[in-house]
């Protein structure tokens, strides 16, 4: 086989892949694919890349499913204190709320003995 000929079979072959790459459509994923993907990344359970390399999916894809779930942490902790909130009696939801404030309270005051007593103590 000459060299021109193997040059021909080569644009072909090329001609083909680059044909059947124009066909190929975008893969979908259902949630639960991508959060059954990313719970194994988060858990430590495998890498981006050898979790990319076994599900054919590209790192920056993943990075950004992985941005995405990180965004969407506080919706998520967010909507289940609302659900519970909304089945909850009013006053005691009041009185769970002045319950924080004074433990916030005390807390802050905690802090600030504790630095006056370290401060006479150097005295």
């Amino acid at each position: 086989m000459s060299s021109q000929e193997n040059q021909d079979n080569n644009a072909l072959v090329g001609d083909a892949l680059e044909e059947q790459s124009l066909k190929r459509s975008r893969r979908s994923f259902a949630p639960e694919q991508k959060a059954a993907i990313l719970s194994q990344i988060f858990l430590g359970k495998v890498s981006v890349a050898s979790a990319s390399k076994a599900n054919a999916i590209s790192t920056q894809l993943l990075s950004s499913w992985m941005q995405q779930a990180i965004n969407a942490l506080p919706d998520i902790f967010a909507t289940k204190r609302k659900k519970s909130e909304d089945n909850e009696d009013p006053q005691l939801l009041m009185l769970q709320r002045d319950l924080a404030a004074r433990n916030d309270l005390i807390a802050s005051m905690a802090i600030e003995l504790y630095a006056l007593r370290k401060e006479l103590n150097q005295l």
